[in-house]
This record gives C-alpha cells, sequence and structure tokens, in this order.
C-alpha cells in the first residue's frame, strides 16, 4: 500500500512540475502584430525557439509564424515586450520596410516597359557602325578548279536594333590568283595576265555581346547569318604553247559577270581603342549555289544542287556612330 502510494505521489510531482513548465512557457499578449500589418488580438501564444516560431490557436486551429515575421508583441498592459520573447531573433519594422520597398521597386524597375532603368539597359550602345577590312579569300570545290588564294577587301555597314542585334549590309570583292598549270597541266605558260574577282554582296542579321566602354568591357564577339549574290568575273589574256606541237593558244577573259545565289555566316571579335573606334578580326564562310550536276541524260534541272565554298579572313577597322 505504501508502495502505491509513493507511485501515485510520483506522478502527481512530475504532472505539477510539467504543469508549472508549461504554464512558464506560455504567455498572454493584447496585440501580436506582423510586417504585412495583419493582427492578432489577446491571443495565449507558446514559444518555440529550436524552431523559431510562436504559436496560438485561431478559431480553433493551431497556428505557427516565424519570428522573422512578427512586428511586435504587447503584453496586456501594452508593453512592447518583442526583445523579451523573440531575443536577437527580432527584426525592427524600418528593415523589413526597407527590404520590402527595394524588391517591389526591383520588380517595377523590371516590369515597367517605360521604366527608365528598363530603357537605359536595352537602349543601344551605338546607332549605325561602319567597317573596313581587308581579306584573304580562300576557294574551295571544283567549280574554282584552277584559282588559288588572293586578296580582297570588303565594306559594311551595321544598323542597330537593339543593344545585341543588328543589320549588316555588305559588299566585298577577293581578288584570286588563277594556277594555270593546273587549267593546262604540261603547257608552257608565256603570258598570264587573267584577273579572277569575286565580288560579293550580302544582307544579314548579326548578334553581338559587347564591346561597351562605359562599362570598360573593351572587347566583344559577333556572329552573324544572312543571304545574298555572288559575281565572278574574269578578265585579262593568257597565252599558253603547247611544247609538242610548239601551238600558241590564248585564253581571253569573257569580263561577264556570272551571278550566283549564296549564303554567308561568320564570327569575330572587335576590340574598341575609343568609344567610337576599334578593330575587328573575323573570318567569314560562303556558300555558293553554282549550279546542278548533269544526269546521264544531258542536264537535269531537278539535279542534285552544286555548290562552291568561298573561307575569308579579314582584319580590320571600325566606326560606331
Amino acid at each position: 500500500m505504501g508502495c502505491k502510494m509513493r507511485k501515485i505521489y510520483l506522478l502527481l510531482f512530475v504532472v505539477a512540475v510539467f504543469f508549472t513548465v508549461n504554464q512558464a512557457w506560455a504567455a498572454t499578449a493584447s496585440l501580436v502584430e506582423l510586417f504585412d500589418g495583419t493582427t492578432y488580438e489577446n491571443v495565449e501564444f507558446r514559444v518555440d525557439k529550436s524552431y523559431k516560431v510562436i504559436s496560438f490557436k485561431i478559431d480553433g486551429k493551431k497556428k505557427n509564424i516565424s519570428f522573422t515575421d512578427i512586428s511586435r508583441i504587447l503584453d496586456n498592459n501594452g508593453e512592447d515586450v518583442t526583445a523579451r520573447y523573440l531575443g536577437k531573433y527580432m527584426k525592427t519594422s524600418q528593415a523589413m520596410q526597407s527590404q520590402s520597398d527595394m524588391t517591389v521597386q526591383k520588380k517595377e524597375d523590371w516590369l515597367g516597359e517605360t521604366d527608365p532603368i528598363r530603357e537605359k539597359y536595352n537602349k543601344p550602345l551605338w546607332s549605325v557602325a561602319f567597317p573596313i577590312s581587308a581579306n584573304f579569300s580562300i576557294p574551295a570545290g571544283s567549280y574554282y578548279q584552277g584559282f588559288k588564294a588572293g586578296l580582297g577587301f570588303s565594306g559594311e555597314i551595321l544598323i542597330s536594333i537593339n543593344r545585341n542585334l543588328s543589320l549588316r549590309g555588305t559588299v566585298s570583292k577577293s581578288g584570286m590568283q588563277d594556277d594555270l598549270e593546273e587549267i593546262a597541266p604540261g603547257f608552257r605558260i608565256i603570258d598570264d595576265n587573267l584577273k579572277f574577282n569575286v565580288w560579293k554582296y550580302y544582307i544579314s542579321l548579326q548578334f553581338s555581346n559587347g564591346p561597351n566602354w562605359s562599362a570598360n568591357k573593351k572587347m566583344g564577339l559577333y556572329g552573324f547569318g544572312g543571304i545574298g549574290a555572288v559575281s565572278h568575273k574574269l578578265t585579262g589574256a593568257a597565252i599558253i604553247q603547247d611544247p609538242a606541237t610548239d601551238s600558241m593558244f590564248i585564253i581571253i577573259g569573257s569580263g561577264e559577270g556570272d551571278s550566283k545565289l549564296a549564303l554567308t555566316s561568320g564570327f569575330g571579335f572587335v576590340g574598341l581603342l575609343s568609344p567610337s573606334f576599334g578593330v575587328e578580326f573575323g573570318s567569314t564562310i560562303d556558300v555558293i549555289i553554282v549550279g546542278t550536276r548533269q544526269g546521264t541524260a544531258g542536264y537535269d534541272p531537278y539535279g542534285n544542287v552544286q555548290t562552291a565554298l568561298l573561307l575569308d579572313f579579314h582584319v580590320g577597322l571600325i566606326t560606331f556612330l
């Protein structure tokens, strides 16, 4: 009997201690106010510092509120006791309001179509640019058989669409060298004044990433692709001799242009020397549609498309306006 009574007393003691601790942990507040303006009046709350929340019941449902959402807690006497319960996790309303204002302002800045910040960062860095360069052109394909690489030049105009896109107009000339030993193998070359020029006319869309002098970004990369026409002109004349018969032959360039549809693409780099002047270097590849292959029964207009290639390397100057 005595043993049983001791167990009952021990149980009552544990319950009493738990009740006392529990009551010490619970508190009442006349007002709990959040940073978003929500308020709860005359609530009994509990503080859980492990999870950094306060808990209370609203309409029979338990609600947990993070320390960082609480603006202030007032006791039954109207005294601010926020620091007592939240300690170092308490945040001031001024800090939270400042952070909120900055977040809202950023959203408005980048969502507003007419916002000055948005306009500033979408505004093109220049309106028009004029690149001028010297080219080294390398032909490839059976269409250019008998001709070797040569020098040329190009002039271009870039019209800005936005900060990264622009229209690119190109006029370019490549002067190639003929190779009569390949054209007429075994013949003796008496005189060679043949000139083979390739004129190229393109309109392209260019994407650029910089440069930007004001942002101290003096190097930029660009790439482009477009469509146009290529004109071939063979002028001058050459004299060759057959060693076996000593017969002389004259090769005369017609001088007439032979225009072909062509596609172009390329990339390059621009380095600024000043806000409006710089150097550029890059490469271009042109795919020239020169005709169709002949079938066994003669010319086949529906045969495979025959193409020729021109690879250009260029270096030059560029002016921005």
